[in-house]
C-alpha cells in the first residue's frame, strides 16, 4: 500500500475486504452513501473467502427446492440453537441474492435453462451451485466470487485502503465513530472516522493447531466488538471439515464427492460410517467428523487420518465436476480411479460470533458486523454452500441498514484525519514477537477444545490462557491484537464450560448426551477484564 498522508472520512466505513464486506459496500453504496473497505490484506484477494469452496446455496423455487425446505435444512442443523428470524432471512433472501450475483458477474455452472445444482452432506435435495473454476487455482476457488464483487465495487465508488490493521472501535457517547488502525508497512498509526462500521473481518478458526482457514483469521473483530460493549453468541460452537487432507498436498476432500459416491474407510478397508449415523457418508460434517475422530483413537486409523475411496465415483463425474481436482491431485502423483485418498478433520468455520439482529445490527449503536464474525445464524453446525450466502445476505442487511441510519459526517467529509501517533517502529517492529504464544495456544485449544472436550481439559486451557495473558509483552501493536485473541479463546473455553450437554459440533466426553434443557444460545459480555456467560 502506498504511504497515505490522509483519509478521506466515509459515511460508512467496512472492515474486512471478503465476501461480506463487499456485499456490504455495494449495498452500502447503492444507497447513495460514500463508502470505504479497510482490509489487511488486498480487498477482494484475501481473507477465508478466497479459500472458499467456490459453492453456494440456495433455494431456486423449482423442484421442490424452496425457501421452506432451506430453512428447514438450516433449523434441523442449527438443533434448535440458530436464530429462526436469521435463518429465515437467509433462506428467502437467497434466491434473490443467487441472481444479484450472477448479475454482478459471478459465472455458476447452469444446466439448460436453470442452475447446476449438486447435494453435500446435510441437505434434503440439490441446491448448491457451483461457480466455474476453470480460469482460477483450485485452493483459491472463492476468487469466482471476489473478483467479480470487488470490481463492482470500484466501479461503483467504493475506495479500498489497503494494508490497514484495525486495532479497536472508537467510541463517542456510546457509539462507535470510527476506528484507529496502523499502516502495516509503516507502523503509521490512524483514526479513521466514520458515520457507521460494519465489521466483516471473519472467524477464530485459526486459534486451533489444525485448520483450513488462512493465516490471520483469529476472532480480532470479536475481540474488538467484546471490548467495545457487544455480546457474543454461539462461541462453543466450532466447526471442522471432516476430510482435510495434508499430504502430499494440502487441500479439502469435498462433502460433494460423498454425494457422488466416495465412501470413508477405516485402516481394514471397513466403510465405518454407519455404525455412527444412519446416512452414512451423507451424514452431517459435525457427526462425520467426530465419527472420524472417534475411529483413529480406537487404532483404525493410519497416520491420524482415514481413507477416502473415491474409486467407485462414476467417470463422468471425475470428468465433469470433480475434473479441477482430479487433475490438481494428480499433479501430486494420485489417481482418484484408484489411489485412496488420506483426510482427518481440521478446524472449518466457526459457529459462534457477534450477536446481531436480522439487519445486522449489534447492540452497540453504530456498528453492524455481517458473515462469520457473527454468530446466530447456523447454530450448531453449518451446511455446505451456506457459509457464502450468510456473508451476501447479511452483509447486504447490514450495508443497507448502516447507509439508512449513520450519522452524517458531510462536514468532515473529504478532511484529512490526523493519525493519533506517529510510530514507524512500534507495530512493525513487534510483529512476530507473540507468534511463539500464538503456537502455544493453538496448541492447548486443539488438545484440549476441539472434537472432544471434558471439565479437566477445558479448566487446563483456562490455565493455560491465564499463563499466556500473564506473560504477554503489553508493547506494540501485535500484543494488543494477542490481548483480544486471548480474550476470543477465553470466551470459546468458558462458553463449552457453561454447556454441559453434547450438541452438533460441541461434543463433551463428560457430558455425551443432548439435554433439551440447553436449547439455548449461550451468551458472552465482556466487563472489568472478565468475560461472563449467561444462557
Amino acid at each position: 500500500m502506498p504511504q497515505r498522508s490522509s483519509y478521506a472520512r466515509p459515511d460508512v466505513l467496512v472492515v474486512g475486504g471478503g465476501m461480506a464486506g463487499l456485499m456490504a459496500a455495494l449495498a452500502a453504496r447503492q444507497q447513495g452513501r460514500s463508502v470505504a473497505v479497510v482490509s489487511l490484506g488486498p480487498v477482494g484477494r484475501s481473507g477465508n473467502t478466497v479459500v472458499a469452496g467456490g459453492v453456494i446455496s440456495a433455494a431456486t423455487c423449482d423442484a421442490g427446492n424452496t425457501a421452506e425446505a432451506y430453512l428447514g435444512d438450516l433449523l434441523a442443523s442449527g438443533q434448535g440453537i440458530a436464530d429462526p428470524a436469521l435463518a429465515s432471512r437467509l433462506a428467502n433472501e437467497s434466491e434473490e441474492i443467487l441472481l444479484f450475483l450472477e448479475r454482478m458477474g459471478v459465472s455458476f455452472l447452469r444446466q439448460g435453462p436453470g442452475f447446476n445444482r449438486v447435494q453435500p452432506p446435510g441437505h434434503s435435495l440439490p441446491r448448491t451451485v457451483p461457480t466455474d473454476w476453470s480460469r482460477v487455482a483450485y485452493a483459491a476457488r472463492g476468487m469466482t466470487f471476489l473478483a467479480p464483487l470487488a470490481a463492482r465495487a470500484r466501479e461503483a465508488g467504493v475506495v479500498f485502503w489497503d494494508g490497514l490493521r484495525v486495532t479497536n472501535l472508537l467510541k463517542q457517547e456510546g457509539r462507535v465513530t470510527g476506528v484507529a488502525a496502523y499502516e502495516r508497512k509503516t507502523g503509521i498509526r490512524r483514526v479513521l472516522q466514520a458515520g457507521a462500521v460494519i465489521l466483516a473481518t471473519g472467524g477464530y478458526g485459526g486459534l486451533f493447531r489444525r485448520h483450513n482457514n488462512v493465516s490471520d483469521i483469529y476472532g480480532d473483530g470479536i475481540g474488538m466488538a467484546l471490548e467495545a460493549g457487544c455480546a457474543a453468541r454461539d462461541m462453543e460452537f466450532v466447526q471442522f471439515y471432516p476430510t482435510m487432507m495434508f499430504s502430499p498436498v494440502k487441500t479439502p476432500i469435498s462433502g460433494i464427492m460423498f454425494w457422488a459416491g466416495a465412501v470413508l474407510r477405516n485402516r481394514d478397508g471397513e466403510r465405518f460410517m454407519d455404525r455412527y449415523d444412519p446416512k452414512g457418508e451423507m451424514a452431517r460434517r459435525d457427526a462425520m467428523a467426530r465419527a472420524i475422530f472417534l475411529e483413529v483413537r480406537a487404532g483404525r486409523g493410519v497416520d491420524g487420518c482415514v481413507y477416502v475411496d473415491c474409486t467407485n465415483m462414476p467417470e463422468e463425474a471425475l470428468q465433469g465436476h470433480f475434473r479441477h481436482y482430479s487433475e490438481t491431485v494428480a499433479k501430486h502423483g494420485i489417481n482418484l480411479r484408484k489411489d485412496w485418498l488420506k483426510g482427518s478433520p481440521a478446524v472449518h468455520y466457526t459457529l459462534g460470533g457477534i450477536r446481531i439482529d436480522r439487519d445486522g445490527r449489534t447492540s452497540v449503536p453504530g456498528l453492524y458486523a455481517a458473515g462469520e464474525v457473527c454468530g446466530g445464524v447456523h447454530g450448531v453446525n453449518r451446511i455446505a454452500g451456506a457459509a457464502l450466502m450468510e456473508a451476501s445476505v447479511f452483509g447486504r442487511a447490514a450495508g443497507v441498514a448502516a447507509a439508512n441510519e449513520c450519522r452524517s459526517v458531510a462536514a468532515g467529509a473529504g478532511a484529512p484525519v490526523a493519525p493519533d501517533a506517529e510510530s514507524a517502529s512500534g507495530a512493525v517492529a513487534a510483529a512476530g514477537n507473540c507468534e511463539p504464544a500464538m503456537r502455544d495456544l493453538r496448541d492447548v485449544l486443539w488438545e484440549h477444545v476441539s472434537l472432544m472436550r471434558d471439565e479437566t481439559g477445558l479448566h487446563t486451557a483456562l490455565r493455560e490462557i491465564a499463563r499466556l495473558r500473564a506473560a504477554r509483552d503489553d508493547a506494540g501493536n501485535s500484543a494488543g491484537a494477542f490481548r483480544r485473541t486471548l480474550l476470543v479463546a477465553e470466551a470459546v473455553v468458558r462458553s463449552a464450560l457453561a454447556r454441559k450437554e453434547s450438541r452438533g459440533s460441541h461434543y463433551r466426553a463428560d457430558y455425551p448426551d443432548s439435554d433439551p434443557a440447553w436449547e439455548r444460545p449461550v451468551f458472552c459480555a465482556y466487563a472489568d477484564g472478565n468475560i461472563t456467560v449467561s444462557a
